[in-house]
Order: C-alpha cells, then sequence, then structure tokens
C-alpha cells in the first residue's frame, strides 16, 4: 500500500487530496480498499468524484479487508454505504462472513440505493446466505419496484435456483 497516497487523501488541502485521488482512478489498488471507502465522503466533490471513479475500477478487494468493509456500512455517508455494500457484492461468498452486519444494515438504513446494494451483495454471495431469507422476504412488499425485482433475484439465488 502506498502510504503517501493514503496520508494525502487525509490532508487538510484539497488540492493534495485531489491530486491523490486522481492517481487512485487508474491505480485504485494502490490503497486499500478501506482507505478509498473513507475517501469517498470527502467534502470536495471533484475529489469524491474521483474517488468513485477509483472504485468503479476496483476489481475484488483483498479477502483480509471484508470485516473492515462492512464496519463502513454504519458510516452515516449513504455514499460510503452505498460503496461498502458494492465492495461486498464483489468479494462474492467471501462476504459470507460478514453477513450479519450485512443484514442489520439492510434491515435498519432507509436509503434505497444503500437497500439495493446490499441485496445484490446477498445474491452474490448465494446459497451460503439462507439466514438472510427471513430478512428479504420482509422486504418481497417493498414499495420500491426495483427492490422488489432484486429481492427476488437473491432469494432464488440462495435457494440455488
Amino acid at each position: 500500500m502506498d502510504a503517501q497516497l493514503a496520508s494525502q487523501l487525509k490532508s487538510p488541502d484539497a488540492q493534495i487530496r485531489l491530486q491523490a485521488a486522481e492517481r487512485l482512478m487508474n491505480e485504485p489498488s494502490l490503497v486499500s480498499a478501506t482507505v478509498l471507502l473513507d475517501a469517498v465522503a470527502d467534502s470536495s466533490e471533484e475529489v469524491r468524484e474521483a474517488i468513485v471513479a477509483a472504485l468503479e475500477n476496483l476489481e475484488t478487494p483483498d479477502a483480509g479487508e471484508i470485516k473492515a468493509i462492512a464496519e463502513r456500512l454504519q458510516n452515516p455517508s449513504a455514499n460510503v454505504a452505498y460503496w461498502a455494500a458494492t465492495l461486498l457484492g464483489r468479494c462474492s461468498q467471501d462476504a459470507a462472513v460478514v453477513l450479519p452486519a450485512i443484514l442489520q444494515v439492510l434491515q435498519n438504513r432507509q436509503e434505497p440505493e444503500v437497500q439495493e446494494r446490499l441485496v445484490l451483495a446477498i445474491e452474490r454471495i448465494g446459497p451460503g446466505a439462507k439466514p438472510a431469507l427471513a430478512v428479504l422476504q420482509k422486504l418481497e412488499t417493498s414499495s420500491n419496484p426495483r427492490l422488489q425485482r432484486l429481492v427476488a433475484s437473491a432469494m432464488q439465488a440462495i435457494s440455488g435456483g
């Protein structure tokens, strides 16, 4: 991990944060996924946009980071929670170790985009997410049609169908 880039993302100078974020757009693996997640809540819109681009380019996070990523689901920033859920989805079955945290957040967060990403993460866990069925059943009657479709798809994936 590039400690200097990670440090620059915490600089009080928005221009320094932006330069670091722009470098990470093409090489997101230079810092940990959690560093990127923390930076996606930056006060500067330009920095946030560059960090989102880096997160979009980040492939599967290191399995050793899964628990730390799951902790970010509790972040008050919907942007951080959204990207944490997205990264957990990329971890597929490996994210099963944090299924209880995913389910807790799914039941407590109201932002549709965060809920949708959490359901997608559950779907990617697949049959190992059987404990999620009860929570998903409660969401089947959501007023959000997209969430309803995602829930149905996740339930099918869990059931092995």
